[in-house]
C-alpha cells in the first residue's frame, strides 16, 4: 500500500513478502480476508512515530469503506482526553451517510479496555459491530507504548506502516515478529511517503 503514489519501489530482495506489498495489493488482501473470515477490527501501527500511520488509517478507511459500509477510526494518543466509547457516543458518531467516523481515546482508555479480560474486550468488539462494519485502531508503534502488542491477539488482522526509503527492514521486520509473537495476524506493511522520480507533469499523463 503506497501512501504517497500509485505504485511503490520493488522489494525483490525482501525474504517475507508480506513486507513488500504495494497499497492496492494489501487493501486487496485485506477485502480477502473479510470474505474468508470475519473481519471486523483492523490494527494499523506503525515501527515508529512520525511514519504517518494516521493518514495511511484515514486513506485505508476511505478505500474500504464502499466494500465494509460506515467504517469507525479509533485514533490512541497519548495526548487525546479519556474517552470511555460509550453507546451514547457511538450513536453520535454514526452520522446518516457518513461514511467515516473517527474517535479518538487516551492511551490509558485504550491500556484499560484490552488488560480487563477477554470476555470485555470481546462485549467492547460486539458493541462497535452493532454501529460499525470496520473498526480501524490507530495505535502507537510498540517502541512508545506496549498498547499495540496487547491489542494484536485482539484483533482480526494486522497492518505495518513504514517510511519508504528510511524505515531499516530489520526494523521492520523485528517489530513485525514482535507483533506476530504477541499473537497479530499480521496481513502486510505499507510503505509511505514513496518518492517519485516522474516529474509531476508527465506522471498526471501515466
Amino acid at each position: 500500500m503506497n501512501a504517497a503514489n500509485r505504485q511503490a519501489p520493488p522489494q525483490p530482495n525482501s525474504k517475507d513478502q508480506r513486507l513488500s506489498l504495494p497499497m492496492q495489493e494489501l487493501m486487496a488482501r485485506v477485502l480477502r480476508e473479510a470474505r474468508a473470515h470475519r473481519l471486523k477490527q483492523l490494527l494499523l501501527v506503525g515501527v515508529a512515530r512520525k511514519v504517518g500511520t494516521s493518514f495511511i488509517t484515514e486513506q485505508a478507511a476511505t478505500e474500504l469503506a464502499p466494500a465494509f459500509g460506515q467504517v469507525l477510526i479509533i485514533e490512541v494518543s497519548p495526548s487525546a482526553a479519556v474517552h470511555e466509547l460509550l453507546d451514547g457516543d457511538l450513536n453520535r458518531l454514526c452520522a446518516p451517510g457518513q461514511a467515516v467516523a473517527k474517535v479518538s481515546v487516551s492511551l490509558e482508555t485504550c491500556l484499560n479496555l484490552f488488560g480487563i479480560g477477554r470476555d470485555q474486550t470481546q462485549d467492547l468488539f460486539t458493541r462497535l459491530n452493532q454501529h460499525f462494519s470496520l473498526v480501524l485502531w490507530d495505535m502507537p508503534p510498540p517502541t512508545l507504548s506496549p498498547a499495540s502488542l496487547i491489542a494484536a491477539n485482539c484483533m482480526d488482522g494486522v497492518v505495518l506502516v513504514v517510511e519508504a526509503n528510511k524505515t531499516r527492514r530489520q526494523v521492520a521486520q523485528y517489530v513485525a515478529q514482535r507483533l506476530e509473537e504477541s499473537g497479530g495476524n499480521l496481513l502486510g506493511l505499507v510503505l509511505n511517503r514513496t518518492l517519485n522520480f516522474i516529474p509531476e507533469w508527465l506522471y498526471r499523463w501515466l
